[in-house]
């Protein structure tokens, strides 16, 4: 059962990982190495789980300088990173690292001087790992890494920022990462609903140098991002299966920097519960923000919760956004779904949807279009399975 599924594309591969290993295929959707475990296929230790993939489109080193590498990580004795030696991930080699100070949960990202690895336990947040010395393959004391921990952070339970990854082949300048993180009234120290933003400037050769700001924070649209006081088991399925995680605490994988020729662009999102009284009903809250150059504020440019009006659960969705500024979110599906013939129990499904630019803010204009899905008529489950 592969869980956690997460992907990366480059010119020729999508580069798949699940939550204990990988697969990899080319653009026709032929597999080119099935599920494969990542020890010792990529990692020479071994580990758990949660891995994560990204592809760096323009990451070159001096022993190799065709374009593209991949970097995936694992939790393990911390979190392990591996950088590819190429552009090919099926012939690469890999060039392993370590944090062993992470306990749970990375989520990496792709900037331009570094790749910035999350831990969603107390302690440091967010890790700053020396991108070109990691591409050149230099020996693990020769690759700076550096933590941080958040000033002014609130959070309940399970707390998982995120670091923007840029989201193609137009880099901005090294230096002012930023951090991102959404907080909640109902967090310990936290008045309002709102959104945090911390920049790490990161000197890797001089690393007392380096510094994180204080956060900017930005109101927004009051939100309950809590389930069930932070538990795990909260969306009912359908015929009494588990419940299962909302996935609240955390911005979702993965935060997106764009830049445009006057401003840059980071979407991202995460869940709300817009039923928080009388029961639950699981919503996308989503964002843009913008700002004019590295060193200025974010400012919002608009924001936006995606809810089904007949009461399904959507959630874990993920963003992108084209060169024209057109964003396309995937996200799932669960509860009671409309059929022509009445009421169909809907299992967790895949659909997609988007906004086009010219559309007014805070809208996603595409309506649900189904990727996968299993329904269940009711009362018979047995006799009206819909598969499609």
């Amino acid at each position: 059962q592969p869980t956690d599924p997460s992907l990366a594309v480059g010119p020729d591969h999508v580069f798949v990982v699940f939550n204990t290993g990988f697969a990899i295929y080319d653009k026709d959707g032929n597999t080119l190495i099935g599920q494969t475990s990542p020890n010792p296929a990529i990692f020479p230790s071994s580990g758990c789980c949660d891995l994560t993939v990204s592809y760096d489109p323009v990451a070159v080193s001096a022993g190799n300088p065709t374009p593209g590498r991949w970097v995936v990580s694992f939790l393990g004795g911390g979190a392990q990173v591996a950088v590819s030696d190429g552009p090919d991930p099926v012939t690469s080699g890999w060039n392993v690292y370590n944090i062993n100070t992470i306990n749970d949960y990375q989520k990496l990202s792709v900037w331009s001087d570094g790749y910035y690895v999350s831990d969603q336990s107390n302690g440091n947040r967010m890790y700053a790992m020396e991108r070109q010395a990691m591409i050149d393959g230099e020996s693990a004391g020769n690759v700076s890494i550096q933590g941080f921990s958040l000033p002014n952070f609130n959070n309940q339970g399970f707390a998982s920022v995120q670091a923007l990854n840029i989201s193609d082949d137009d880099y901005p300048a090294p230096g002012h990462a930023t951090i991102v993180f959404f907080q909640d009234d109902a967090y310990a120290g936290q008045a309002d609903d709102s959104i945090k933003f911390w920049d790490l400037d990161v000197d890797f050769d001089t690393p007392g140098n380096s510094t994180i700001s204080a956060p900017q924070e930005v109101l927004v649209t009051p939100f309950t991002s809590i389930f069930d006081g932070t538990a795990f088991d909260n969306l009912s399925q359908p015929n009494g299966g588990a419940d299962i995680d909302a996935l609240q605490g955390i911005i979702m994988n993965q935060a997106q920097y764009k830049k445009f020729p006057t401003y840059e662009s980071a979407i991202f999102n995460f869940v709300i519960d817009i039923d928080p009284g009388g029961g639950e009903q699981a919503a996308i809250r989503w964002y843009e923000f913008r700002r004019n150059s590295p060193t200025d504020p974010w400012a919002m440019e608009q924001e936006g919760t995606f809810s089904d009006p007949d009461g399904r659960h959507f959630w874990h969705a993920s963003m992108i956004m084209d060169t024209q500024g057109n964003i396309g979110m995937g996200f799932s599906v669960l509860g009671n779904a409309a059929t022509g013939n009445g009421t169909a129990n809907e299992f967790v499904s895949s659909y997609y949807t988007g906004r086009f630019a010219s559309d007014p803010n805070g809208t996603m204009t595409i309506a649900p279009q189904l990727i996968a899905c299993l329904l269940y008529t009711s009362p018979s489950p047995r006799d009206g399975l819909l598969s499609r």
